[in-house]
């Protein structure tokens, strides 16, 4: 049943790259893809996201989400450091609470 919404996500937001490939539509399936374990995919889609906008938290932190997925926790460590140090650079009145160190920290430990 999750796979299958999974799937129709990733249909959605094919459609939706084609009309705004922001950073936002390819992070978010870059998402739906690393659920599917289309990882090859999820990887071309959060450097995509990379290239359009290299400021945000959350696309360094699914980048290693994704690289925990395939078992490189040597790069983990690079792509989390650099989610805490785009938090940094963010004001303060722009960081969610989702966006907070701490909330990272903690998927951190969560996700090992």
């Amino acid at each position: 049943m999750k796979l299958k919404l999974y799937e129709d996500a990733v249909r959605s937001f094919d459609q939706l790259v084609e009309k705004l490939p922001s950073f936002e539509t390819f992070n978010n399936r870059s998402i739906a893809l690393r659920k599917l374990g289309r990882l090859d995919e999820a990887r071309v889609d959060l450097e995509r996201a990379l290239s359009i906008r290299s400021d945000i938290p959350e696309i360094h932190y699914n980048y290693a989400l994704l690289l925990l997925k395939i078992d490189r926790g040597h790069d983990r460590a690079h792509w989390y450091r650099r989610a805490v140090d785009s938090l940094d650079r963010r004001s303060e009145e722009h960081t969610s609470e989702l966006q907070s160190r701490q909330y990272l920290v903690c998927r951190l430990l969560l996700e090992k």
